[in-house]
Order: structure tokens, then C-alpha cells, then sequence
């Protein structure tokens, strides 16, 4: 009688944990211009939900159903509804791209779909719906953070600002960069906005450096954008500091492409570099993890996280990302606010060498 109980007990908890899938709807930028953020995230999020697999006491079978948003509000609004009616998803991650994000927040809303939408950093995101997160910090840290740099350590009193004009982000990093240009009672001598698909800034750069202002903002540019902008400047013959959206000025490769890197600046997430993860993910990958990827991974464990803790009640995993005030990340410790935003995010200016 005890040989046939332990036979069953064995048998169900093997059951158990077949029988206790839960999908994740990982829907991101895996092709075209944003892909140099996408595809690092995927690798980061895939080496997370890899050790999940492969860890015997891990609680549920996870499978991850993965579609390209390409970084257009078309494409993820698609893929969002097939992964959340079509699949019928509650937990949703991947995206990069912030013209994504904010075209999909009523479908997350409506299907009660927790939504860590890992680095769409428009400042409005986390705003729209009580169950959307992210592990990233808006666009607002970094453009208050450089134009305090560049008022009171630089001494910059005029500044001329650019971005790209059809995607949130954008939008937002221009209101925020007049408000803090203001707060420090400094001026905006220009401001110049291009599509996400310009490649020829001869016009924006020439308009720009009229009324040759002592710092220009390149904000909100596409990674590929951003050398050309910075590289007419300066065959323009501007001189003066150019400070970079860090998203891009990060992005590998992106630094190489510009030919002078005299007074350039950017302000950045510091990188802290913290866990096991670092050193665990070279060895196993023969690569070095960059700060998307160790985003990614971030990403995969708080929903697993979540997952293990309230399976698929996803008000239950809203409850439990808000009491997080201390949560371990790869890239420290992190909490969040009231609305799923991020605090207490250390940040630090670079000079570009």
C-alpha cells in the first residue's frame, strides 16, 4: 500500500507540472532598425526562461509564444491581438519600441492582461492601465539628468533641441526638455523634428546650429539616425557640446560611427552590475551580456516570479510587482511606485571618450 501511494503521489506531481502550463506573449522588435534593441532582450529573456526550464522545482511548465512588432504600431496591435484573443495570453513582455506600447495599452486593458512592456520608455506608459510595468526607466531620468549636467557643470545658457516627431517617445522627451530648460531658467534657441525614417539631416542640422547655441540635444533618434545627425553637425562646423539620447548612444556600435567625439555627452542608467548573472551568462554564452540583455533577463524573472506566486490572476501579479520597494535585479535593486514605474533609479553622465 505505501509503494502504490509514493507511485502515486510521484506520478501526480510529475502530471502537475505538465498540466500547469502558462504561455507568455513575448512581442518585440526582432527585425528591422530597432532590432539592435529587440534581439539582445530576446537573448537575455530566453537565457532566464532556459534556466527556468531546466530547474526540476520549478513550479510551472512555461512556454513563450514570441512574435515581431518590427517597431510599428500596426504590426504589435496585430500581434497583440492575436497572442491576447487569439491565444488567450495574461502575461505580455518584450517591447522596445514606445509607438508599440501605447497602441496596444487598451487591448492589455480590456483582457486584464499584465502588460511589463520591459523598455518602452515614453513617460505616459506606465499611466494607462494598472497593470502595465516596465524594468526600464522613462525618457524623462535621462533628459533631466543631462540638461542639469549641462546647465550647472557645463555652464550652458542656450540650448537647441531635435527628435524624432511620429512616435511618443519623441513627443514626450520635448516637453520634458522645455520644462527642464525652464526650471533652470536657461533658453531653447531652436527646435527641430524629423520621421524615424530620415537619413538626410542637412536641413535639421543646418537650422539647428543657427543662433549658435551652446548645446544641442539629439534626442529621441533611432540608433542608426544618430551618427548622421551628429556627423553633419560637425562637418557643419558646430563645436559646441551635442548631448545624446542614451538609448542610442549606447547601442553597440552606434559610438563608432560617429567621426569626433570631442564634447560629446549622455546621460545613462549607471550600470551596476550586480548577481551572479554577469558571470554565470559569459560562461555559459561565451558572450558578454550588455544592458538589454541583462534587461531581458530582468524581465523573464519578475514574471516567473509573478507566475509562481499568483499563477495566472493577473491582479494578484499586479499586487504583488506594486509591494515591491526592493526587488533584486542583475542590474541592482530596484522598487516601484504607485504606477508601475520605477524609483530610485541612480543615473550618471558620460563623457564620451
Amino acid at each position: 500500500m505505501v509503494v502504490v501511494l509514493i507511485v502515486l503521489v510521484l506520478a501526480s506531481l510529475g502530471k502537475n507540472k505538465e498540466d500547469n502550463v502558462i504561455k507568455i506573449g513575448y512581442i518585440s522588435s526582432l527585425s528591422g532598425n530597432a532590432g539592435v534593441w529587440g534581439q539582445p532582450l530576446r537573448e537575455g529573456f530566453d537565457y532566464g526562461l532556459n534556466k527556468y526550464k531546466s530547474d526540476p522545482d520549478s513550479k510551472y511548465k512555461i512556454e513563450v509564444v514570441y512574435e515581431d512588432d518590427a517597431c510599428d504600431a500596426k504590426t504589435g496591435l496585430d500581434a497583440f491581438n492575436k497572442v491576447v484573443n487569439f491565444e488567450k495570453i495574461k502575461y505580455t513582455t518584450g517591447t522596445v519600441c514606445s509607438s508599440v506600447a501605447m497602441s496596444v495599452v487598451d487591448i492589455v486593458n480590456e483582457n486584464n492582461v499584465l502588460y511589463l512592456a520591459s523598455g518602452a520608455t515614453t513617460p505616459e506608459l506606465t499611466k494607462q492601465g494598472d497593470k502595465i510595468f516596465r524594468l526600464w526607466p522613462d525618457d524623462s531620468y535621462n533628459v533631466r539628468e543631462i540638461v542639469k549636467y549641462a546647465a550647472k557643470d557645463l555652464g550652458v545658457n542656450d540650448f537647441s533641441f531635435s527628435s524624432i516627431n511620429d512616435n511618443p517617445t519623441g513627443l514626450a522627451m520635448k516637453d520634458v526638455f522645455g520644462k527642464t530648460v525652464k526650471l533652470y531658467n536657461k533658453n531653447i534657441i531652436s527646435s527641430e523634428s524629423f520621421s524615424s525614417d530620415e537619413s538626410d539631416f542637412s536641413t535639421v542640422a543646418t537650422k539647428l546650429i543657427q543662433g549658435n547655441p551652446e548645446a544641442i540635444y539629439v534626442g529621441g533618434t533611432l540608433p542608426e539616425q544618430m551618427p548622421l545627425l551628429v556627423n553633419k553637425l560637425k562637418t557643419l562646423g558646430y563645436d559646441g557640446y551635442i548631448l545624446l539620447y542614451s538609448v542610442s548612444a549606447t547601442t553597440t556600435g552606434v559610438l563608432d560611427k560617429i567621426l569626433d567625439h570631442n564634447n560629446l555627452y549622455y546621460a545613462n542608467l549607471e550600470e551596476i552590475k550586480e548577481t551572479s548573472f554577469w558571470n554565470d551568462y559569459r560562461v555559459d554564452t561565451g558572450k558578454d551580456a550588455d544592458m538589454l540583455t541583462a534587461l531581458g533577463y530582468d524581465s523573464f524573472n519578475l514574471i516567473k516570479d509573478s507566475i509562481e506566486k499568483c499563477g495566472e490572476n493577473t491582479d494578484c501579479a499586479r499586487d504583488y510587482i506594486l509591494s515591491l520597494k526592493s526587488y533584486q535585479t542583475s542590474r541592482g535593486v530596484m522598487g516601484f511606485d504607485e504606477n508601475g514605474e520605477l524609483t530610485e533609479v541612480p543615473y550618471e553622465v558620460i563623457k564620451v571618450k
